[in-house]
Order: C-alpha cells, then sequence, then structure tokens
C-alpha cells in the first residue's frame, strides 16, 4: 500500500505547487491587510500537512500561533 508522495511524478508536486502559489496569491487580492494575507498564505499551507484534526487549535499550532483566535477571525 502506497502513503505519501510515493509513485507521485516530481512534475505533478512542481504543479501542486504552483497551483497552491496561485490560489494563494487570489484569495490575497481579496484581504487588505498584509498580516491577514500572510496569516492566510500559513492557513492554506496548515490545511495541507498531515494535522490530524483540523480544528482551531491544532490548525493554529501548525501555522505557529499560540492561540486558535487568529484561524477563528480568519475564517
Amino acid at each position: 500500500m502506497a502513503t505519501g508522495t510515493e509513485g507521485v511524478a516530481l512534475n505533478e508536486v512542481t504543479e501542486w505547487r504552483r497551483e497552491l502559489h496561485s490560489l494563494s496569491g487570489w484569495l490575497s487580492r481579496r484581504a487588505r491587510r498584509v498580516e491577514v494575507r500572510r496569516r492566510l498564505q500559513r492557513y492554506l499551507r496548515s490545511v495541507l500537512v498531515g494535522v490530524e484534526r483540523r480544528n482551531g487549535w491544532q490548525l493554529a499550532e501548525a501555522m505557529g500561533e499560540a492561540a486558535p483566535d487568529g484561524v477563528q477571525r480568519l475564517l
């Protein structure tokens, strides 16, 4: 049984990264404040990492924040 990125071609990973960057840019243009744009980018990355449960506390931890308040305001 394959897990993780086994069997995924490098060009696929490169395309995923490009699409994530594009999505991040598209969403960031809708945020006026730089702090919100940065939090949004960290949020997108944290959703894609291997967080066991995606609740406010665990996403905040994955984003490097001390509490889930910022995540909750963002959402």
